[in-house]
């Protein structure tokens, strides 16, 4: 490993600087498409941006606790009378129906079975 800098030639200079990049054309079509940018574009852009934060603040404030209160309004007229007809009107009727289905088919069939054949 050569830890010294070797010197082989004359030392390179950077290429010059220019001051104007582009030429005429370049410019004459820079300038009146940044005016059509500042003028149709910034505006729109900013009321977007004014809509998008109008919507956040609304959508925040209002329409999230107006979403978990029909949300709350909801499970109560629907869910819960829905989950009180089922667990005291139609699990007992079935436990019923079983048990006089158990009567009336099983029991005189089993019996049937047992004494007449």
């Amino acid at each position: 490993m050569d830890l010294e800098k070797r010197t082989s030639g004359p030392p390179q200079e950077p290429p010059p600087r220019r001051s104007d990049p582009e030429g005429c054309v370049a410019a004459a079509i820079r300038v009146p498409v940044r005016i059509v940018v500042l003028v149709l574009v910034v505006p729109v852009r900013m009321a977007w941006d004014l809509l998008v934060v109008a919507g956040r603040l609304l959508r925040d404030t209002v329409l999230r606790p107006l979403g978990r209160a029909l949300a709350w309004l909801g499970r109560v007229l629907f869910v819960w009378p829905l989950v009180a007809v089922w667990r005291y009107a139609v699990v007992p009727l079935g436990k019923g129906l079983a048990v006089l289905g158990h009567v009336l088919l099983v029991v005189p069939a089993v019996w049937f079975h047992t004494w007449v054949l």
